[in-house]
């Protein structure tokens, strides 16, 4: 096919890439904001030789495994009486973990990026590299007013998602593009080619939260099936309120099939249409779409990358006789908006006003699905309150002593809430200082010290088939002496900030 004629097909399904010349622009844009394309961040971190993981014969190695890529920040003071402290863990299931976690302060917002990456690494590492710069030049072109709107601030995120994820589908599609008109290319070239159809069928999901101190917000985006939870301290009952803060994005989500009815059966330009028309008077129960009918193989219904459900199917078709694509091919899905990347962002205040006076703990998860799919988010929530609490739990518990500790807070009408987790039938244990840690510790054998050893040390095959990757990101907000923990009176400078995210790096 034509250079040209792939670039209008593509073209007519990305929203803001209307030409040929506004593509490349888009592209060379990337490389401007970035300083470098998608494709060199990707194969750069692709290329790297995979760490050799050798399976932990004891209990003592199979802890040493369990905290190796553990870190915990010092206490970092957003304001006068706010102190955040962050716990961070991953722990792969086999030598390539195709997770990644990124967080930075930038322009005086911090920012915390939960990364799940599927069908290999590269996605995962472009993401980790250049989400958040991303989206925080969108942030800095709203404006001193304007970063004070909500809405404002979810188009900018989402506008950033969507673009960044305009790059890492097209750059590879130019390069193979480029490279298949060329017959008489060198060995290395074919390499770049190969590379580029391996980075295009990778993808990743996320689930980003962004902190502004200065006004007082928390913004949380999601695009796929990591989720973040929230737990506050209520004084009154006693007990953890439970938020849930994003909702899973899959084809079970009632609000994802609906999206996913409208965006099969008709073109973009229709589709505000046709859900006034189908939609409007039809209760969302009545949309059953199966799990991956429409993107068989892929669980999320929203993610980074996974261009064999974006590009058009014309090309697909014809790169499918060259290149084994890993999915079955669906000619029915007219247009690629079924599968986006364009985040659902929610924001709340980082801590009430009357918090201040009165006193307030309180803590936000992110996690991957891996975690979600051993815990319910009350689980959570009492794993990580327990953790808090002044005395921790001396012995382990039940799943039901646990949840005890918590109480669903209130939630928007229409919020989706996934089936809980299939976790196993043991015990919980509070031993973990790193809050991130307690949760994979619990996550994988709980109590069971030997069942930890096995685990750990499962061969790659056996491995996947029992648990993913899992990461996880804790973030500790302090309003409140009440744990014996100092007040801080006045906020850290920015490059205070940065030298302690430096040192829990390191």
């Amino acid at each position: 096919m034509h250079r040209l004629a792939v670039q209008r097909a593509f073209a007519s399904r990305v929203g803001h890439i209307r030409t040929a010349a506004h593509l490349q622009s888009a592209l060379l844009g990337s490389r401007l904001r970035i300083g470098t394309s998608v494709y060199v961040v990707a194969t750069r971190g692709m290329g790297t030789k995979r760490e050799k993981i050798t399976p932990p014969t004891t209990i003592e190695e199979a802890e040493k495994k369990l905290y190796e890529n553990e870190t915990v920040s010092e206490l970092i003071k957003l304001g006068p009486g706010i102190n955040l402290q962050h716990h961070i863990n991953t722990v792969a299931s086999h030598s390539l973990n195709e997770d990644r976690i990124a967080h930075s302060i930038l322009n005086d917002r911090i920012y915390y990026a939960c990364i799940d990456g599927h069908g290999g690494a590269g996605v995962s590492i472009v993401l980790s590299d250049t989400l958040i710069p991303r989206v925080d030049e969108a942030l800095q072109k709203l404006g001193p007013e304007k970063i004070k709107d909500d809405k404002e601030v979810k188009g900018a995120i989402q506008e950033a998602f969507h673009s960044l994820d305009c790059d890492i589908v097209l750059e590879p599609l130019m390069i193979l593009q480029r490279g298949m008109q060329n017959l008489n290319r060198t060995p290395k070239e074919a390499k770049e080619i190969d590379m580029a159809f391996k980075l295009a069928m990778m993808g990743g999901c996320v689930v980003l939260a962004i902190l502004d101190p200065h006004h007082n917000r928390l913004h949380i985006a999601t695009t796929g099936n990591s989720r973040a939870t929230m737990g506050t301290w209520n004084s009154e009952s006693r007990l953890w309120d439970v938020s849930q803060l994003s909702e899973d994005q899959t084809s079970l989500n009632p609000k994802e099939a609906m999206r996913y009815a409208v965006s099969l059966l008709y073109p973009p330009a229709q589709c505000l249409i046709s859900y006034r028309i189908l939609f409007a008077n039809r209760p969302l129960e009545m949309l059953e779409i199966p799990e991956n009918a429409l993107t068989p193989g892929l669980g999320p219904s929203r993610a980074f990358g996974d261009a064999m459900f974006k590009w058009p199917w014309d090309l697909l078709h014809g790169v499918s006789i060259i290149y084994p694509i890993p999915h079955k091919l669906i000619p029915e899905a007219r247009t690629s908006l079924y599968l986006t990347a364009r985040p659902e962002v929610s924001s709340r205040e980082i801590v009430p006003k009357d918090a201040l006076e009165q006193g307030m703990r309180r803590f936000v998860v992110l996690g991957t699905d891996e975690l979600y799919r051993c815990f319910s988010n009350a689980e959570i929530v009492g794993l990580v309150g327990g953790s808090l609490q002044t005395e921790r739990p001396k012995h382990d518990m039940t799943r039901e002593a646990v949840e005890a500790k918590t109480q669903l807070a209130a939630h928007p009408e229409g919020t989706y809430f996934a089936d809980p987790g299939y976790g196993g039938k043991f015990r919980f244990i509070f031993k973990d200082q790193n809050l991130a840690t307690h949760l994979i510790r619990n996550s994988i054998a709980g109590s069971h010290f030997i069942l930890l050893n096995y685990v750990l040390g499962l061969p790659k095959k056996l491995s996947r088939q029992y648990r993913g990757h899992t990461s996880v990101i804790v973030i500790d907000i302090q309003a409140t002496s009440q744990y014996g923990k100092p007040l801080a009176e006045e906020p850290d400078t920015p490059s205070d900030l940065r030298s302690k995210f430096e040192a829990a790096a390191a």
